[in-house]
Formats: structure tokens, C-alpha cells, sequence
């Protein structure tokens, strides 16, 4: 791997100093689509758990009481959201689903109210990150993919379709 991105700008400043007008780009892009990442679909429910789970990591941090934690209940509804794909338990899963969105929303919410301003300077990139994970929809562009790498974008393949 690195002999070849080590070739690609060997290629890319040959070609910026000949004066090649095809490549010119400042920005090397690397196509990592086959690399690897913990990133999970944007409205699933595994970034609301990290949500609460990080929420509760800065009360902690913080020395902050938060009304609840949630760590029980979320366990009981985690175990109730297991058969999402059965068809007879798919309308307790999505209601187990909103539930937890609720409870990201007073977590979040609740520790906004509880920081003291230079506590939420310290945090408000964290809080607004939660905010638009909150927010986004299944038909919003520009999603939040995964919270620590928050500029993940998903990319879609172009298909060729030939009118016959």
C-alpha cells in the first residue's frame, strides 16, 4: 500500500512540474471504498446507543448528575429490539427504536442544561454532532455516518443503464 501511494505522488508532482494540464489538483484522492470502517447506517440505532453511552461518559468526566442514566432500560429495550426483521415483532422494534431516540434527546438536552459555560465550550462541537444525528432523516443528504469520523460521506456507484 504505501509503494503505491508512494508511485501515485511520485506520478502527480512529474506531471505538476512538466505542466501537464489534465492533473493539476493540490489534493491527492484516495479511493478507500474496500478500507475498512466501524460506520453504521445513520438513522440505526447503534449511534443513538453511542450517543447515550458518550453522554454519559462526559457527565462522568464532568462530575455532573444527570436525572437518569438509562443504563437498564436501554439493556431491556436492546433485548427487545433483537428480532427487528421478524415480522411479527417488527412493530414492538420500531417502537423499542423511537424510545431510544427519545431518550438520546432528554440525555443530550439534560446535559446541555447541566454544563456550566466553560464546560460547554468544551463540548459543544460533541453536543451539536449529537443534535444533527437527532435531526437527520432517511432522505437528508449530508448524514452523520459514525461519530468519531463525522466527515465519513457515503458514496453511490453510478450505473451505466443502456435504453434499448
Amino acid at each position: 500500500m504505501e509503494l503505491i501511494l508512494q508511485e501515485s505522488i511520485r506520478i502527480q508532482s512529474y506531471n505538476n512540474k512538466k505542466g501537464n494540464k489534465g492533473n493539476r489538483e493540490k489534493d491527492i484522492m484516495v479511493d478507500t471504498t474496500v478500507q475498512e470502517k466501524n460506520v453504521t447506517f445513520p438513522t440505526d440505532d447503534k449511534l443513538y446507543k453511542k450517543i447515550i453511552k458518550r453522554c454519559v461518559e462526559i457527565s462522568e468526566n464532568e462530575s455532573i448528575k444527570l436525572r437518569q442514566n438509562y443504563k437498564r432500560t436501554l439493556k431491556n429495550l436492546s433485548y427487545q429490539q433483537r428480532f427487528k426483521k421478524s415480522e411479527k415483532q417488527r412493530k414492538l422494534a420500531m417502537k423499542v427504536s423511537r424510545r431510544i431516540k427519545t431518550i438520546v434527546g432528554k440525555l443530550v438536552r439534560d446535559l446541555q442544561r447541566k454544563l456550566n459555560l466553560g464546560q460547554i465550550e468544551k463540548y459543544e462541537l460533541s453536543i451539536e454532532l449529537y443534535k444533527k444525528v437527532l435531526r437527520q432523516r432517511r432522505e437528508d443528504k449530508n448524514k452523520i455516518y459514525c461519530l468519531y469520523e463525522p466527515q465519513t460521506v457515503c458514496i453511490l456507484r453510478e450505473k451505466n443503464i443502456k435504453n434499448i
